[in-house]
């Protein structure tokens, strides 16, 4: 009998089911659905399809120079109903993978400048939260933030709309979450009603994010074929571009070992920047994720989640019944890896973007606030002050992180 999972809500479900032998697992996702809820400049050119983004006189001009391929690992998920608002959280499981090579120059990364700043067209602060409400940590943390999300189409009451760049207020993206029928996830329903009318309004929505983890099932994603998730992205998300918003692809829980995206693609399914959601351990995997990603689809990525998590076997904890997805608890380690991951996805000229992963499932280490609208934990100042040595340009690559971090120039 599988452990039971508790939601935010207090509510106990399974977990998600682990892939085939020989997939790989992401694992982790936060959602949190509300109720109607820079410095320097780092310079890629959009994919061909987006070079010119119709509408684009709504938007910033985007910047343009510095080519690089390169390229992903496991997976992610969740959801839970908070005061109104919907949790997500997921597990993984995965073999360990053994293709991760040291980054060359052959993945190109030319002109790669520290800290903030536009990547084709990406926000104007590259980093966000994947899940954040009005709160003391929002306070403290919304100056150094370009975007957030709620896993949603509604940003949550006093909180920034979808039309900025990043630049002085963080923009809000909004999440197409599933197909609507998820018998697993109460809310999938009301939230595509609400991706529905935004993407009909006449309001300047700056981007959209397609699809949360449609490769897995359970109620922490959205669990949906290919070919329904191209009919749905084609007829709501697609049409999105003729306005001017940018395009994120739908988010792989199984990460480099996904599969569902690579379809999507070959059947006609286009975007703008790759959602990519990465629970690693070390600076190497992080990386690897990277690299895989980029050389796979060739765009610019999108770091919609990210956490420190142990994803493959061998080590024991007490998240899941196969012991394949832990999160880390130790806060020297946590504080290692943040402070990598921040200086890795600032710096890094493919990298549009990336947000801490804030939601269930990751332990009471990973937590970014102490309670629901409270202040920042001790994680997340970790995060915080990682970014504000981001932007002063103080910030380290820590130990372990220097081959990960390298030809970043």
């Amino acid at each position: 009998m599988p452990k039971l999972v508790t939601r935010s809500d207090g509510r106990k479900c399974k977990p998600r089911t682990k892939p085939a032998d020989g997939q790989d697992s992401n694992s982790q996702g936060a959602q949190l659905n509300q109720q109607d809820g820079g410095d320097s400049a780092v310079t890629v050119a959009p994919s061909a399809a987006y070079t010119q983004v119709p509408g684009a006189d709504k938007a910033p001009a985007s910047s343009a120079a510095a080519s690089s391929s390169a390229g992903g690992d496991n997976w992610i998920g969740g959801d839970n109903n908070n005061q109104g608002n919907n949790a997500q959280a997921s597990s993984t499981s995965s073999a360990e993978d053994t293709t991760a090579t040291a980054p060359t120059k052959e993945h190109g990364y030319g002109g790669g400048l520290p800290s903030t700043g536009s990547v084709g067209g990406g926000p104007a602060k590259k980093a966000g939260v994947s899940y954040i409400a009005p709160s003391k940590a929002w306070d403290e943390l919304k100056d150094l933030l370009g975007w957030f999300s709620t896993y949603s189409a509604t940003p949550g009451d006093g909180m920034p709309g979808p039309e900025g760049d990043g630049a002085e207020t963080p923009t809000f993206v909004a999440i197409l979450w599933g197909e609507g029928d998820n018998p697993a996830e109460p809310s999938d329903g009301d939230r595509l009603q609400k991706f529905k009318q935004l993407a009909q309004e006449d309001s300047y929505v700056r981007y959209a994010q397609g699809f949360f983890e449609p490769d897995c099932p359970g109620y922490m994603s959205a669990d949906m074929d290919v070919d329904s998730g191209l009919r749905l992205w084609n007829e709501i998300v697609e049409p999105m571009k003729n306005k001017g918003t940018a395009l994120i692809s739908p988010s792989m829980c199984k990460q480099m070992a996904e599969t569902w995206l690579q379809e999507f693609k070959e059947k006609g399914g286009d975007w703008q920047f790759t959602n990519v959601h990465i629970n690693k351990p070390d600076g190497k995997s992080v990386r690897a994720a990277v690299d895989q990603y980029l050389d796979r689809y060739g765009k610019d990525l999108w770091v919609s989640e990210w956490a420190c998590v142990y994803d493959h076997t061998g080590r024991t904890c007490d998240r899941a019944d196969d012991n394949q997805f832990c999160p880390c608890t130790d806060m020297g380690e946590i504080e290692n890896y943040i402070n990598g991951t921040v200086y890795l996805f600032e710096h890094h000229p493919r990298i549009a973007a990336h947000a801490f992963s804030n939601g269930d499932g990751l332990g009471d280490q990973w937590k970014l606030w102490d309670k629901w609208g409270g202040d920042l934990t001790a994680t997340g100042r970790l995060y915080r002050n990682a970014l504000q040595a981001a932007r002063d340009g103080t910030l380290q690559i820590p130990e372990g992180w220097e081959e990960a971090c390298a030809n970043l120039n």
